[in-house]
């Protein structure tokens, strides 16, 4: 079975109630277009990644980073 696509792999997970949030930060420092963004909404768009990482934290989640 060939490998799925990425924009299947978020379309699957979206179905399963995940939200992503996406870093303008980010997207400004690395020159990246919104609408570059696959499925991308603007609410999904936060100022910064970090302080919800923080919040989520602090709740008992954690961040690990490939």
């Amino acid at each position: 079975m060939p490998p799925r696509r990425p924009q299947s792999k978020i379309a699957g997970l979206k179905q399963l109630g995940v939200q992503f949030q996406v870093c303008a930060t980010t997207l400004k420092s690395r020159n990246v277009d919104s609408k570059d963004l696959y499925d991308f909404d603007q609410k999904d768009l936060v100022p910064s990644g970090v302080a919800p990482l923080g919040i989520l934290q602090s709740q008992g989640f954690a961040y690990v980073k490939p």
